[in-house]
């Protein structure tokens, strides 16, 4: 969930940090559930998913100190829920189950505590930096309404819109959510030519936004289970849409989840969609977005890495001299792994990534070309081996 149950105030977080750092790391019960669709195999990978993410929430909340930063909780459980190793152990399945069409898993598992405390401050910094970054960036306008049961459409919840803000932040892309389109839709999301108004209110009310992502969680049905758990489904539609060009992306799906109540399963099955949707529109985003052309240079924002370092800060600093003076602005720089520097840079001065890549090599000939990863979030990849 995004942290309705765990808000805090700032000096419950600090005490709670103390004990935190006081104490180490001990085994706990965690729950998780899924809803069996494909099979009961993926159910039971995707309950055992859930039970981690919960167990990593919890470690979270620690670290978030106050309401602006409630998403993060939910973003730092993306990273480590997907990375796994290293930050979550299952000790052992303590119990596991299958009641009306879920799978359901008790887990005695750990947490690195650790791990989790540097991932919340390394995500801050990422943010922190596409915040204070000055160029112009590919920017995305946001605007996602409810549905509830009986039909009425209302504004989303209030960490729903945060939550995507920074989830698409962190991938490289400008977020935001443009109120006039939210206001259009909360009104208006029922007609089915919603999408062509809620475009024109997008170009007409933006900054730098080239995009717009809109969506819709429908309430579909809440009932009572026999054992007592509440089971919600939301219909989660969503549709990129490209402010400059005809080009949409949609992304339709039906999520279901249990909780002890009414409210906390339409809560968990919203999250689910929303996280999902997102996760899958921002890589469609790579193409919608990045991809525009700016006074006839393609406005290039690109991952580079450089493998096989051996001496960091002369190689770093080498590197970081060569992007300079092949015209790219580094927007972050990390290292990625035991002997790789990864940076994150934006360039307007070439019209193809071959161009980008030549010129970098210009630089630096020592520079090898290696396969990229076109998977990557945020970015296409350019890969290079010293």
């Amino acid at each position: 969930m995004i942290f309705d149950k765990q808000r805090r105030t700032m000096a419950t977080a600090v005490l709670a940090a103390l004990t935190f750092f006081a104490a180490p790391a001990s085994a706990e019960i965690t729950t998780g559930s899924a809803a069996i669709t494909d099979s009961t195999t993926a159910a039971r990978q995707e309950a055992i998913k859930d039970a981690l993410r919960e167990l990593v929430l919890r470690k979270v909340s620690v670290f978030v100190s106050s309401k602006t930063e409630v998403s993060l909780g939910e973003l730092v459980a993306d990273e480590v829920t997907t990375k796994a190793d290293g930050y979550v152990q299952i000790n052992k399945i303590v119990k596991e189950w299958q009641a009306e069409g879920f799978y359901f898993v008790e887990l005695d598992a750990d947490a690195s505590e650790q791990k989790i405390s540097t991932a919340v401050q390394d995500l801050k910094s990422r943010l922190q930096t596409m915040s204070d970054q000055e160029t112009s960036r590919s920017g995305i306008a946001l605007a996602v309404v409810e549905r509830d049961a009986g039909g009425n459409y209302r504004f989303a919840a209030a960490d729903i819109m945060p939550y995507m803000e920074d989830k698409l932040n962190a991938a490289g892309f400008a977020a935001a959510p443009n109120e006039q389109v939210t206001n259009y839709l909360v009104a208006h999301a029922a007609d089915p030519n919603s999408g062509l108004e809620a475009r024109r209110l997008a170009r007409e009310n933006r900054e730098m936004e080239n995009a717009l992502l809109r969506g819709v969680l429908a309430v579909e049905d809440v009932h009572r289970r026999k054992d007592g758990l509440y089971v919600a489904t939301v219909k989660a539609s969503f549709e990129l849409i490209g402010l400059d060009s005809n080009r949409v992306d949609a992304f339709s799906r039906y999520f279901s989840a249990t909780g002890g109540s009414a409210f906390d399963a339409e809560r968990k099955a919203k999250d689910e969609a929303t996280r999902t949707a997102v996760e899958a529109l921002g890589q469609q985003a790579l193409e919608t977005v990045q991809s525009e052309m700016r006074g006839g240079a393609r406005h290039i924002k690109i991952t580079v890495d450089f493998n096989g370092l051996t001496n960091l800060p002369e190689q770093q600093a080498a590197i970081k001299k060569a992007l300079t003076a092949a015209k790219c602005k580094i927007l972050r720089s990390t290292m990625a792994g035991g002997n790789t520097f990864r940076l994150f840079v934006v360039t307007d001065a070439y019209g193809t990534i071959g161009d980008l890549q030549d010129a970098i090599q210009k630089q630096l000939p020592g520079a090898a070309v290696m396969g990229g990863d076109a998977n990557s979030l945020g970015s296409t990849k350019l890969t290079f081996s010293l």
